[in-house]
């Protein structure tokens, strides 16, 4: 969280991580439709040799809290595994994490080689589960070879124990609900922080 006096301004940041193709940017492009005339066009962001998605959107309700605006910016990671150092840079200052894996059985390995780059990167910040919020989305939920709940539980979120979403973001299903808990969550820090 980013507190500007100077310009009245309280910004939020909430990181959308994942394996390459999992659904962040899908994600993303979705929630950009919905809030779309209310200052949220989606940016593709391109560094050296990988590109990633952004978008600053103001809480539907809440985009004031006392004299302060509210902004919130959304940002994907790249997902190939050798980008480690650009997901630990987009890391830094952030405030929320959604995790969204890619609910394919033959993907289980890729999402928890992310969540263990997740964890070692939050490691380099000294970051712990009480510094942020996490929420695991299972995206790609339509697929016939999607694995079952309890087992994705298992295997990716028993160490974590971060609440989850059901996602099929291409169709837009179940991507509101996992921002919606997000932000719920920020809400609720900021109003124990600073007051209603």
């Amino acid at each position: 969280m980013i507190v500007s006096i100077a310009d009245r301004l309280i910004k939020m940041k909430v990181l959308y991580y994942g394996p390459k193709g999992s659904g962040k940017a899908t994600n993303l492009a979705f929630i950009s439709e919905k809030y779309s005339g209310k200052k949220s066009e989606l940016r593709e962001i391109e560094t050296i040799g990988h590109k990633h998605f952004s978008i600053t959107i103001a809480p539907i309700g809440f985009e004031r809290l006392h004299s302060f605006n509210i902004s919130i910016e959304l940002l994907t990671v790249p997902g190939k595994p050798e980008y480690q150092s650009a997901r630990r840079v987009l890391l830094r200052d952030t405030d929320a994490v959604v995790f969204v894996a890619d609910s394919q059985i033959e993907k289980t390995n890729e999402n928890f080689q992310m969540i263990v780059d997740l964890k070692s990167n939050m490691k380099f910040y000294n970051m712990t589960m009480r510094d942020i919020f996490l929420v695991m989305q299972y995206n790609k939920r339509d697929l016939p070879d999607a694995a079952p709940i309890p087992y994705l539980q298992r295997v990716l979120n028993s160490s974590l124990n971060a609440p989850y979403t059901e996602a099929i973001a291409i169709q837009g299903v179940g991507v509101m609900e996992t921002l919606n808990m997000v932000l719920e969550n920020l809400i609720n820090t900021l109003r124990a922080k600073y007051g209603s």
